[in-house]
């Protein structure tokens, strides 16, 4: 398992008034598993996972990834934290085990961790649910993600710490009802397993005003953050895609009202597939 660094290390850090930090690319240190075969790169920042704009998915993961990720952001919830990463002409020239790489923008999530810290797990046991300690941070993702069309079940990273585990919130390329590189959001979005905390945390007694307040979260955040996160894009990640991604995100906007839907959906996907184990 990787490291991770220490929980003070990995909260939320905010942008300043400028835009998005921007890293350069020092070196490539080895590649990373996944489709979009990203790379764990030193930066003049430290180290993060980079997904190349020349990916072999689709340079809409890019997007993907800084949209989710900057929501989670907005709503408090536990992620590593992101970045343009810079990949210079003499950096681009000297990765020659990487095609096609171009110059420019490309995203990068921080890789949470050095070698001198403690473990990180991308995969808990549900016999050990009971003991992460911001459990309603993964029912709340759960709303994001119904908001979203996320056509990828949600991934996770828990480290240990003294009083059990902390989760972070990984794996947004597949929001905006991804499908097939495009972006095609479902009036009915639907249940992805395995689910990264058992179902019981959604299931819970507690769960229910944990969604209704994520709902209201959501409904009151979105147009002016949608409005924001739509400054952080770089131009060329967006390409002809400009018009499309409007629609994507009038859409989004409307799809708020439809929220309590989408949860109550979700939830009994869930208790039907509890039933059929």
């Amino acid at each position: 398992m990787d490291p991770i660094e220490p929980i003070s290390h990995v909260a939320d850090k905010s942008f300043s008034s400028d835009g998005p930090r921007c890293l350069c690319a020092r070196a490539v240190v080895r590649r990373m598993r996944g489709a979009t075969r990203a790379d764990l790169v030193s930066t003049d920042g430290g180290l993060y996972i980079v997904k190349w704009k020349q990916n072999p998915v689709n340079r809409r993961v890019l997007i993907n990834a800084l949209i989710g990720t900057e929501l989670l952001r907005r709503m408090h919830i536990p992620a590593p934290e992101w970045a343009l990463i810079d990949a210079s002409t003499e950096f681009c020239r000297e990765q020659t085990q990487i095609s096609g790489l171009q110059p420019g923008l490309h995203f990068g999530l921080a890789r949470p961790g050095d070698p001198s810290a403690s473990s990180l797990y991308d995969y808990l046991p549900y016999t050990l649910s009971a003991r992460i300690l911001n459990r309603p941070d993964f029912v709340r993702t759960m709303v994001l993600d119904c908001w979203l069309d996320n056509t990828h079940r949600r991934e996770s990273i828990f480290t240990p710490v003294s009083a059990g585990y902390y989760g972070q919130m990984i794996g947004s390329g597949h929001v905006l009802g991804f499908r097939g590189g495009s972006w095609s959001l479902s009036s009915r979005p639907e249940l992805h397993l395995p689910l990264p905390v058992s179902p019981s945390v959604y299931l819970s007694a507690t769960a229910a005003g944990q969604i209704d307040l994520s709902i209201a979260q959501i409904q009151q955040m979105a147009a002016p953050v949608l409005d924001m996160i739509w400054t952080l894009i770089p131009d060329d990640w967006l390409g002809s895609d400009h018009s499309e991604l409007s629609s994507v995100f009038h859409n989004l906007l409307e799809r708020t009202a439809l929220l309590p839907e989408f949860t109550r959906r979700w939830l009994t996907q869930l208790r039907h597939s509890q039933h059929h184990d």
